[in-house]
């Protein structure tokens, strides 16, 4: 360790994309950002053909083909004991929910389409259905059957692996969820996430700005194992 870090000492100052001063408010280490890298020569090729074979393929169909084989929609419960909508348009709703919040579109602008669905419904269904325990057991189900579906050959051998860090979301000051954070210096709210090593997300958790990220990591890494 101590070899390595003398390296690193000797080195650092005389790297050209590295700069350290007391000036910079960011921190005293600033990276400058690298160069665009050159596009693959054959990486349009590449995309010509996949769009010549299947098209361009619209995100609702997607997140409407990973719903029925999956049954994701299904993992969330209602708020309530009692429920009148007909199953049908209830996981309409919920996929055009689903799909209002996971491309940030909006209820308001989903409730635009013509699909039957008023922004009243969308929003009285989100209510009920929306809950952190139904989403995170969505997740659970869209994670088990992406590891059932992947084929070892080319995704590798499956492990208990994972990466976890935490991500600053930015926030408007009337959120009530959102903290001044002094590492990132600006107000939002704090995701942890555990990653495995294919690139999917397993858990994640809303800590507060000032909890410990340690305690995260060990009830993530406790919650995957459970599953």
């Amino acid at each position: 360790m101590r070899t390595e870090l003398s390296a690193l000492d000797t080195k650092l100052p005389k790297l050209p994309w590295v700069t350290i001063s007391g000036k910079h408010r960011g921190g005293a280490i600033k990276f400058t950002e690298p160069e665009p890298q050159k596009e693959p020569k054959n990486l349009r090729k590449l995309k010509k053909a996949i769009r010549k074979k299947w098209g361009t393929v619209a995100l609702i169909d997607i997140l409407k083909e990973a719903a029925l084989r999956t049954g994701m929609l299904k993992a969330l419960a209602p708020v309530g004991t009692r429920e009148a909508i007909d199953e049908a348009k209830l996981l309409e709703r919920l996929l055009l929910i689903a799909y209002a919040y996971g491309t940030d579109s909006g209820i308001s602008s989903v409730a635009a389409g013509e699909h039957g669905h008023n922004e009243e419904e969308l929003r009285y269904t989100a209510r009920r259905y929306l809950t952190a325990t139904g989403l995170k057991a969505a997740g659970v189900e869209i994670a088990n059957a992406t590891f059932a579906a992947r084929q070892e050959t080319v995704w590798g051998q499956g492990t208990t692996t994972v990466a976890s860090d935490s991500t600053h979301f930015k926030a408007w000051d009337r959120n009530i969820f959102t903290e001044w954070h002094s590492r990132y210096g600006g107000r939002g709210v704090l995701v942890y996430w555990h990653i495995e090593k294919g690139s999917m997300a397993i858990h994640s958790q809303l800590l507060n700005c000032t909890a410990s990220e340690v305690a995260a990591a060990i009830e993530g890494m406790m919650r995957a194992l459970s599953r």
